[in-house]
C-alpha cells in the first residue's frame, strides 16, 4: 500500500472516530433521548404568484408540510403562501399549462432531511396554502411522504389526485368530477361536496392492543394454581395404570393363545386411552405464568374513513384495517352496491338495473356503516 494511501486512510478513520465520539456526546447531552436534539432554524414567509390564465394543472410535491387548498372569489391568479429556511427550500417551475412546486429536489436532499428531522421547534411553520381563483377548473395533484392535506370550498375541479405515504386528508365542500385519494397510513374525512367519481384507497396497518383491554378474561389464567395440585394428583393415577406387567403377560403368553394376544394388543390400545391422562401433565407446561411477563395482544382497527352527506355518483372504497362510517346523500334505490364485507356491514348487496350510480366497497379489516339519505 502506498504511503499516501495509508495517510488518507488513517486520516479518514480518525475523522470517522471523532464524528462517532461527537454523536455520542450529543446523545448523552440530550439525556439519551434523540427527540431532545433540536436544530433551531427560523422560517420566513414567502409568496409565489402566477396568472391562472394558461394554467391547467397544479402539482405540489412536498415533504413534511401541511397543505391547505382553498378558493378565493376575489383572486384572479394562483397564489402559494409558504415558509422556508436554509435547510428547507422550495422551487417553482412553470411548464406548458403546468405549475410545479416542490421541496423534494435532489440538491442537498440527505442533509435537508436530516435537519428537518431534528427541527422540532418550527414544526408549526411547515405549512403551505394554495389559493386558486374561482374560475380555475383544472387538475390539482398533491404528493407527499408525510403531510396533512385539507381541501376546502372548491366549486369546480376536473381532477383532484392526492397521494400520501403518511398523513390525513380532509375534503370539505369540494365539487369535483374525478377525485383519487390514496393513503398508505392515515384517515380520510369527506364532508359534503359533489363527486362524479370518487376513488379512495387506505392501506392502514392494524395496531396490537393488550387483550386485557379488550376482554376481561385475563384473570382467568390465575386459576392455574388450582391446576397445579391436580398435577400432583395426576402422577398417582399415572403409577396405577402401570401396564408393564400387562406387557410382560403377552411376552409370557407365548402359548397358542396368540389370537388372544392379538386381542390383547387391542386391550393395550384401549388402555393407553386412560394412559392419556398424563396429557394434563402437558397442559400445565404452557402455564399462564408467562402471562404477567408478556401481555397477550390482539389486532384492533383504529383508522377511519368518514363520509358526511357526500353526493357521489360512483364511489369506490378500498381499505385495509379501516372502519367506514358516514352517509351518502342519494337514496339506496339509485345505487348498484357491491361489497365483500357482508358480515360486518349494514349494506345489503342489491342489483338495480336502473341504478344511477355504483358503490363498490373492498374491505379487509374493519366494519362498514353507511347510511343513505
Amino acid at each position: 500500500m502506498k504511503p499516501l494511501t495509508k495517510i488518507l486512510l488513517t486520516l479518514g478513520m480518525s475523522l470517522l472516530f471523532i464524528g462517532c465520539v461527537m454523536c455520542g456526546v450529543a446523545y448523552i447531552i440530550g439525556g439519551m433521548d434523540l427527540s431532545k436534539l433540536d436544530i433551531d432554524t427560523a422560517y420566513k414567509a414567502q409568496t409565489y404568484t402566477l396568472s391562472s390564465a394558461d394554467i391547467e394543472t397544479i402539482e405540489l410535491d412536498v415533504d413534511r408540510h401541511s397543505i391547505l387548498v382553498k378558493q378565493s372569489y376575489l383572486a384572479d391568479s394562483v397564489t402559494i403562501d409558504y415558509y422556508e429556511n436554509e435547510y428547507d427550500l422550495f422551487k417553482a417551475e412553470e411548464g406548458k399549462n403546468t405549475l410545479s412546486f416542490t421541496n423534494t429536489y435532489y440538491k442537498n436532499m440527505l442533509f435537508r432531511k436530516f435537519c428537518m428531522l431534528f427541527d422540532k421547534k418550527n414544526d408549526t411553520d411547515r405549512k403551505i396554502t394554495l389559493t386558486i381563483p374561482r374560475n380555475f377548473s383544472g387538475t390539482i395533484n398533491i404528493k407527499s411522504s408525510k403531510a396533512d392535506v385539507e381541501v376546502d370550498g372548491i366549486s369546480s375541479l376536473e381532477t383532484l389526485n392526492i397521494t400520501l405515504d403518511d398523513g390525513d386528508v380532509f375534503l370539505k365542500s369540494v365539487n369535483c368530477t374525478n377525485a383519487i385519494i390514496s393513503l398508505k397510513s392515515g384517515e380520510l374525512d369527506v364532508w359534503g361536496g359533489i363527486y362524479e367519481n370518487l376513488d379512495v384507497t387506505l392501506a392502514n396497518q392494524a395496531e396490537y392492543v393488550p387483550i386485557d383491554k379488550v376482554e376481561g378474561a385475563s384473570p382467568a389464567p390465575e386459576a392455574t394454581p388450582s391446576d397445579e395440585p391436580e398435577l400432583d394428583a395426576t402422577p398417582e393415577p399415572e403409577e396405577t395404570p402401570e401396564v408393564p406387567a400387562d406387557d410382560e403377560d403377552p411376552d409370557a403368553t407365548e402359548e397358542p393363545a396368540d389370537p388372544d394376544a392379538s386381542e390383547e394388543p387391542g386391550d393395550p390400545d384401549a388402555s393407553p386411552e386412560p394412559e392419556e391422562t398424563p396429557l394434563p401433565t402437558e397442559t400445565p407446561t404452557p402455564t399462564r405464568t408467562p402471562a404477567p411477563t408478556k401481555t397477550p395482544t390482539v389486532l384492533a382497527v383504529t383508522a377511519k374513513c368518514t363520509f358526511s352527506g357526500v353526493d357521489c355518483t360512483n364511489l369506490k372504497i378500498t381499505v385495509y384495517n379501516t372502519n367506514i362510517e358516514g352517509s351518502v346523500s342519494r337514496g339506496i334505490s339509485y345505487y348498484n352496491i357491491e361489497t365483500n364485507n357482508t358480515e360486518s356491514s349494514n349494506i345489503k348487496t342489491t342489483q338495480n338495473v336502473n341504478a344511477v350510480g355504483k358503490i363498490v366497497i373492498e374491505q379487509n379489516g374493519g366494519s362498514t356503516n353507511i347510511q343513505f339519505r
